[in-house]
């Protein structure tokens, strides 16, 4: 077979990973090796942007076209251009392709035709012949691909037994490199661990496996990689999960916290971190199954926190060293949530104030360290790090909220390129002081509520003249009780979002206001231990 010739390879299943390491391969080996090789996975983009990425389109060819946008097939013309999971390409789309295949030319978006002619290798896992008669897949594109003679059939990792230990030694080799670590060696049992493993997601999930026995193996007297480190559990697939076990450590120790720590640093949400760790480890993961891992409720499977450990730790350009022991610290705090079990927190549904922050921080395009850094700015008193917010923000009572920081949080929210309305501040605010309470007094003086009350009348009273309780009350759309307990000593209760907010501005207007906060917040924090929690 001609290595310049297009042609496909097909899988009986969507976990077979090497496509694109044999297609590298090919490209390499061919005449056109000089050239690109580009690679296009046809499943994991939108419908209507298909055309767009894979062809190119000119400025202004459709809304948000600002700039020429050069196309896969353009790009990889005199090279090589890898179309995975070719099946799943929309019908109108192949029809295109066809054409660029048959005449060497493209048509961008909005322009005129480009030649173009790179050597398309496609792959599936689909049965192309059924998707042909369903109408699924075009004919004449099929048979322009796959001919007897440019076809390969990829089987499973498992039903290549004797491929399995080369590529661990090779994936090993790698790994050690990268992260200039001496390379281990197996122990005779690892080895067949590995071989009668069934592998389910083949050869991307030995890497992984590998990436891990690589770093566990540095706690050997030899360094020697065991099945221990490994893993794998013989003659199954991957391993069930632990659940709703004790776990006695801090908060910075758990895998959940490094988890959210590290997918943090990178700067991802929780839904693309499920993307890209989906694609990893070759299996649908969702958004509110990283969510629950973050909150230890509940453990990956290993070959989940392998591709986890792969995205967010070994695949960042950081130094060797600290990328190693990053991994290190990754997999141990794993292995201790698997071993134990994790304990189920205490999270208040979707309504809680964890949930809500966690929208309104990244609607204002904040990580938890770049929220606290501005609550750092905003005001040194409030004492809300990166693990304090996240403790807020997955529902743990290993945080309890005192008013004064709600506050603060609400204020660093409301960010000029995303405001938040009034509405979105105020609910914010009283979910807070419905969910949490600090059970604690205030560091400072200590002074009593009725003390820190009576400062807070006389400052209205003294230095405003005298304190209007029904011009409060219409102002604020409390009622006078409401206003008025917040200056009585007797009552225990808290002020709500909207007085501070009034009487806030009232003493800003009367250059008050620093007098105001602080006593507001002595106040609060004050209040906490006469309170119960409400959820």
């Amino acid at each position: 077979m001609p290595l310049s010739q297009n042609f496909a390879f097909l899988s009986r299943e969507k976990a077979v990973q090497e496509k694109e390491g044999i297609a590298r391969r090919i490209h390499d080996k061919s005449p056109r090796s000089s050239k690109p090789f580009v690679a296009l996975n046809c499943s994991a983009i939108p419908e209507s942007l298909v055309e767009s990425i894979l062809f190119g389109h000119e400025k202004g060819a459709f809304t948000g076209a600002h700039q020429r946008h050069i196309g896969k097939f353009e790009e990889a013309s005199g090279g090589t251009l890898f179309l995975d999971e070719i099946g799943d390409m929309p019908l109108p789309t192949q029809a295109k392709l066809l054409r660029a295949l048959q005449e060497g030319e493209v048509t961008r978006v909005g322009g005129q035709d480009i030649v173009a002619k790179p050597r398309v290798i496609a792959a599936t896992n689909q049965d192309l012949e059924k998707a042909v008669e369903e109408g699924r897949f075009r004919k004449d594109l099929y048979f322009r691909l796959c001919s007897k003679a440019t076809v390969i059939h990829l089987p499973p990792l498992r039903e290549r037994k004797t491929d399995i230990p080369l590529l661990a030694e090779h994936f090993v080799k790698v790994a050690a490199a990268e992260l200039e670590l001496p390379k281990p060696t197996f122990s005779k049992d690892a080895v067949q661990v590995i071989q009668e493993y069934s592998w389910p997601g083949n050869v991307r999930e030995l890497e992984n496996a590998m990436l891990a026995g690589v770093v566990m193996a540095r706690k050997s007297a030899n360094n020697t990689i065991t099945p221990d480190m490994l893993k794998l559990e013989v003659g199954a697939g991957r391993q069930t999960a632990a659940h709703s076990a004790s776990l006695d450590a801090p908060v910075e120790e758990t895998f959940g916290y490094k988890l959210s720590v590290k997918r943090e640093e990178r700067g991802w949400t929780q839904t693309k971190l499920a993307k890209k760790a989906g694609r990893q480890a070759l299996r649908e993961i969702t958004d509110k199954e990283i969510a629950q891992w973050e909150n230890n409720n509940g453990v990956p499977e290993q070959d989940i926190i392998n591709a986890l450990a792969y995205v967010l730790i070994m695949d960042m350009d950081k130094p060797a060293r600290d990328r190693a022991k990053a991994l290190e610290e990754f997999f141990d705090a794993a292995d201790v949530a698997v071993k134990v079990g994790v304990r189920e927190q205490g999270v208040v549904g979707e309504s809680a104030f964890g949930d809500m922050l966690r929208d309104a921080r990244e609607k204002a395009g904040l990580t938890q360290a770049g929220l606290a850094e501005k609550l750092l700015a905003m005001s040194g008193k409030v004492g809300l790090g990166q693990k304090e917010i996240y403790l807020i923000e997955q529902g743990h009572a290993g945080h309890k909220l005192v008013p004064s920081e709600a506050l603060a949080l609400v204020q660093a929210m409301d960010t000029e390129d995303r405001p938040l309305s009034s509405e979105e501040k105020v609910d914010l605010y009283d979910r807070a002081r419905k969910v949490f309470a600090e059970n604690k007094r205030a560091a400072g003086n200590g002074r009593s509520i009725e003390a820190i009350k009576k400062s807070l009348s006389e400052l209205f009273e003294n230095e405003f003249g005298s304190r209007n309780d029904k011009a409060l009350a219409k102002k604020t759309g409390l009622d006078r009780g409401t206003i008025a307990n917040l200056f009585d000593p007797r009552h225990m209760g808290m002020p709500s979002y909207r007085t501070i907010k009034f009487l806030g501005e009232d003493c800003k207007e009367r250059d008050q206001s620093a007098v105001f906060n602080v006593l507001v917040e002595e106040l609060t924090a004050a209040l906490q231990p006469h309170q119960q929690t409400q959820r």
